[in-house]
């Protein structure tokens, strides 16, 4: 059954109780919370979650409890390791080191804050590395952290994202493919700004356990929903055929900090109730 759920990250810089309240006055009951930052910036300052995650995930879980939500990911991107971001196919095979020994720590907390899964992402070109074997360390470091999180009770989803390796959806279906036990956080957005359409994305619906849901355009990755080119029922249809389980979660950015929340929540909640009457007529 398609679900609908909401990014507690999308309102600015608030905390994750406030961000899990707001999700919760929203009207939704699932919720995705991030970890992708450190710092004044963050919701939950990825270092810190890694160095102690039975104290913080307790805290997590316990907000998200206190709201009746349902936490369904762990939102990470690039792993920190030493103050600065690093990628899984980074061509330094300590910081590599690093970024397995803290991606642990990671998996720790969403287990302990009850995630039903964590996610990454696939890594990008690297300039001091061939594409093969760009690629091949990405498969080496995400087939290790798909061990390091399951051996947890938690699933790792990567996303696939403008710039990174698998930008095109063939290569994309490649990635999944050699590496077992991966899955994709499948967000539309990503390939309908560099030109795709619906048609060359859905493949990679069988392949994707959690998505992200936001309009878009050509040349645009995020727009209000009136302007979007994204054609939400085609994309719902197609999951419903295949008795996709999981849940679409809200991820519009308005991108001013004064409008944040106003017009943040408008987008969001126009579209999760246009996706809301999109799976009501096809059930």
């Amino acid at each position: 059954m398609v679900e609908l759920g909401c990014c507690a990250f999308i309102f600015g810089r608030r905390s994750v109780e406030d961000g899990l309240r707001l999700v919760a006055d929203l009207g939704f009951r699932r919720a995705d919370v991030s970890a992708a930052d450190i710092g004044e910036k963050a919701q939950v300052d990825q270092q810190e979650a890694a160095a102690d995650p039975a104290r913080l995930g307790r805290q997590a879980r316990e907000a998200a409890a206190r709201r009746e939500l349902r936490l369904d990911e762990l939102f990470v991107c690039p792993v920190f390791v030493d103050g600065r971001r690093v990628e899984v196919n980074d061509p330094d095979r300590e910081s590599r080191r690093r970024v397995l020994e803290n991606f642990t720590g990671l998996c720790d907390y969403a287990a302990e804050a009850g995630f039903e899964s964590i996610m990454g992402v696939p890594g990008v070109p690297q300039e001091a590395l061939g594409p093969g074997e760009a690629w091949d360390l990405s498969v080496e470091m995400l087939g290790e952290m798909v061990r390091i999180a399951s051996g947890r009770g938690v699933r790792l989803n990567v996303e696939p994202h403008v710039g990174s390796i698998v930008q095109e959806p063939e290569k994309a279906l490649k990635l999944v493919r050699d590496v077992p036990g991966l899955a994709y956080t499948l967000d539309h957005s990503h390939f309908i700004s560099l030109g795709y359409t619906e048609e060359d994305i859905m493949p990679l619906h069988g392949f994707s356990r959690h998505m992200h849901a936001r309009q878009a355009r050509k040349g645009s990755g995020g727009c209000v929903v009136a302007q979007g080119a994204i054609d939400f029922g085609v994309v719902v249809r197609d999951l419903i055929a295949r008795e996709w389980e999981g849940a679409m979660a809200m991820e519009y950015f308005a991108g001013r900090e004064e409008v944040l929340h106003e017009s943040g929540a408008f987008q969001n909640l126009a579209l999760a109730y246009q996706l809301d009457r999109i799976i009501r007529k096809e059930n």
